[in-house]
């Protein structure tokens, strides 16, 4: 593997992380969107956060072959492109029609976002250094969610429309991955390899799909979910949405420890810590305290489980199916969004998976399915190994 400097490869894992960021940028003035559009269903307010995700979904999917054809920092600079782009549209008219078409669009720069974050990670970094980058991706992810929701929750409230000036966010990505993001060429694929997917992985997908389903619910909610003196204030939800990012960076740091303490249970750790938080939620729905303290065991949550999950994919896959199964992960995960409970009392429960201790959810034609090798691929042809 070509040495290239980390730093840089640092700083371009956090400008795709920021751009992912940016899915939750309106979660902090939805309650004002609201009110602003009386006439629009509670349903497509909360879906200016979900919506990207149907696009996003069919793009990240769609990524995994597209590597193939071009390359990843060619993706990654059209994606920051529209994130940019799409988010200062709204501004064109005072339309919720344009608002929702606009944050659809900017799925297309999600999806690349979050499927290319991985498969950046799966290339440059081998070994305990990949742990240390998964970490590092996910503390990203939570610091562009800090960041996005916290500006976005300041600037609205001076008006719900001066949030969508945190959507810069996008260009100055953009200049980052220019500037940082080592060019490596098209992916290549071995010709005996045929790449698909088995039975654990898609039922590792289902897993993801659920755990989706209930971690929306904190984004897409919690501004109209606070009751009180504390209803409606626009600055207490995007201190809320800080918290839930915040935690992220700081479970990515100590993600190492974690997985170490958790072992086989990672993922189990991870529902739980939402369970709890998604329970101090329901109960204390106008303490900012304690919801703030709920919204740290959600982060925990997500931190974890999508480091995890990622790490897992990406165990034993050959470097030419990172895309592949970073798009299908991610696809697999975005159904979720798309059946969101209209508020956080319709979680009652949360699943619980054991992660076991074969880790090798496939084979790769020619190679050993050790360790070097990854989760999400199985390649047919000469010398399959089974």
């Amino acid at each position: 593997m070509q040495k290239h400097n980390p730093l840089k490869l640092y700083l371009s894992i956090v400008a795709i992380s920021f751009i992912q960021g940016l899915q939750y940028s309106v979660s902090p003035i939805l309650g004002d969107i609201q009110e602003h559009y009386p006439g629009v269903d509670i349903s497509l307010i909360q879906m200016l956060i979900t919506a990207p995700g149907l696009l996003s979904m069919a793009v990240s999917l769609a990524s995994g072959w597209l590597v193939l054809k071009i390359t990843k920092k060619q993706m990654l600079l059209f994606g920051a492109l529209v994130a940019g782009i799409t988010g200062f549209v709204p501004f064109l008219s005072d339309s919720f029609a344009l608002l929702l078409g606009a944050r659809i669009c900017y799925g297309v720069g999600l999806g690349i976002a979050t499927t290319m974050n991985v498969a950046v990670v799966a290339e440059f970094f081998e070994g305990n250094e990949r742990v240390k980058a998964m970490g590092v991706q996910a503390a990203s992810v939570g610091a562009g969610m800090v960041v996005a929701t916290t500006a976005a929750g300041m600037l609205g409230k001076g008006g719900f429309q001066r949030a969508y000036f945190v959507n810069v966010i996008g260009f100055i990505s953009l200049a980052v991955l220019l500037i940082c993001l080592p060019e490596t060429g098209i992916a290549k694929q071995n010709r005996t390899e045929k790449i698909k997917l088995n039975k654990k992985v898609l039922l590792m997908d289902l897993f993801g799909l659920t755990e989706f389903l209930f971690l929306i619910t904190f984004t897409t909610n919690i501004a109209m979910h606070l009751s009180g003196a504390i209803a409606g204030d626009s600055s207490v939800s995007g201190m809320l949405t800080g918290c839930f990012s915040a935690s992220q960076i700081v479970i990515g740091i100590l993600l190492g420890a974690v997985t170490k303490a958790a072992k086989n249970y990672t993922l189990s750790a991870a529902m739980l810590s939402f369970s709890i938080g998604a329970a101090i939620l329901i109960l204390f729905p106008g303490h900012g305290l304690l919801l703030a303290v709920g919204a740290v065991f959600c982060g925990f949550s997500q931190g974890i489980f999508y480091s995890d999950c990622f790490d897992l994919y990406f165990k034993c896959s050959a470097s030419g199916g990172h895309g592949f199964c970073g798009g299908n992960l991610y696809g697999g995960h975005e159904p979720g969004a798309a059946d969101i409970p209209h508020s956080p009392e319709w979680i009652v429960k949360s699943c619980f998976w054991r992660n076991h201790n074969d880790r090798r959810l496939c084979s790769v034609s020619g190679r050993n399915a050790d360790s070097s090798h990854g989760h999400g691929l199985v390649a047919e042809g000469p010398g399959r190994i089974s």
